[in-house]
């Protein structure tokens, strides 16, 4: 994942004390509803991305997240990191997640 915030195409394994990723769930933005690639504490990578936004804005997501069985849904701003226009992908941060949302998030990772 922080491959992709800093922008490289390259995948390398997360460090061992990196918290664990989700690859399932969706996320709308835009009243467009997108599968993720991936999801962690700090954001996500969704794909099939179709619509006018850039990187730099910061908008309003509503997030459908499941790790190992367990879902999490919640809503928070979000920052675009990388808007791919050829591979249609989107790379986002969480801004102003809810204490509560964390909380569930943490949970939901801890097993």
């Amino acid at each position: 994942m922080l491959n992709l915030l800093r922008g490289s195409k390259r995948a390398e394994p997360a460090p061992a004390h990196a918290p664990e990723r989700g690859t399932e769930g969706s996320i709308e933005i835009d009243d467009q509803k997108l599968v993720l690639e991936s999801w962690s504490y700090t954001g996500f990578l969704a794909r099939d991305y179709r619509g006018p936004r850039r990187a730099g804005e910061d908008l309003q997501v509503s997030c459908n997240l499941t790790f190992k069985g367990k879902p999490l849904s919640f809503s928070c701003r979000a920052k675009l990191i990388r808007v791919d226009r050829e591979s249609r992908k989107l790379v986002g941060a969480f801004i102003d997640l809810d204490p509560a949302a964390k909380t569930r998030m943490a949970q939901v990772l801890a097993g």
